[in-house]
């Protein structure tokens, strides 16, 4: 039989975190961490046509603010550095003939 985590400190830390000003990040983790060299590069592998999700979207902001790099990859173009990734989907968009 598999046991749950049910400890009451994995509610209660993140509750006090909360409540000191963090935010608290559960979802949204890129599903690649690659180290070379030293340097840690955060990758979320999305389908052709799928774009990333809220919860994506901030996890990946509050990594690259704290200068960790970071990227979607998608099979047809490869690695996109997300600081790009709006240019990108905008432009995207914009060759289907979509509104942004």
């Amino acid at each position: 039989m598999t046991k749950l985590i049910t400890d009451k400190n994995h509610i209660i830390l993140p509750k006090k975190l909360q409540k000191e000003g963090y935010q608290i990040f559960k979802n949204g983790w890129p599903d690649l961490l690659t180290v070379k060299n030293k340097e840690l590069r955060f990758i979320e592998i999305k389908e052709e046509g799928k774009g990333l999700r809220d919860e994506q979207i901030g996890m990946m902001q509050a990594l690259s603010d704290n200068g960790l790099s970071c990227f979607i990859w998608y099979p047809k173009t490869g690695l996109i550095n997300f600081k790009d990734y709006f240019l990108y989907a905008e432009k995207r968009l914009k060759y289907k003939g979509k509104q942004v």
